[in-house]
């Protein structure tokens, strides 16, 4: 009886395992998804900002999160990067950046412009 009892808490233990490697598994699955779907929208927007603006040479879009420790705020924001073959007026700047912020649907855009 203790035979079997060793031998079906080992079999637990490695149901125990395997659960918890399928759930980190999904849990990256999840998170490659994510990624995939951001570098796609970043590519998207790279080419309308292109079509609005023949000057830009390309656009680099990363999301931002900022964690504030004192009080476990966690902030999200989109810093956007644009090579310009001839520097772009502040209108111009201005629009793009209220174009951004519709088409990202999120207020919060840093534009750097190179």
């Amino acid at each position: 009886v203790s035979e079997k009892n060793q031998e079906g808490e080992r079999m637990l233990g490695l149901v125990e395992k395997l659960n918890q490697t399928e759930s980190e598994l999904i849990t990256l699955r999840s998170q490659l998804d994510s990624i995939e779907a951001q570098k796609l929208l970043n590519l998207q927007i790279n080419d309308e900002l292109k079509v609005q603006y023949s000057s830009l040479n390309e656009a680099y879009i990363s999301t931002v999160i900022q964690n504030h420790t004192t009080d476990s705020l966690t902030e999200h924001s989109y810093l956007v990067i644009l090579d310009f073959q001839s520097p772009p007026t502040g209108a111009d700047l201005a629009k793009m950046k209220s174009w951004l912020s519709i088409r990202l649907q999120h207020e919060d855009i840093k534009l750097i412009v190179q």
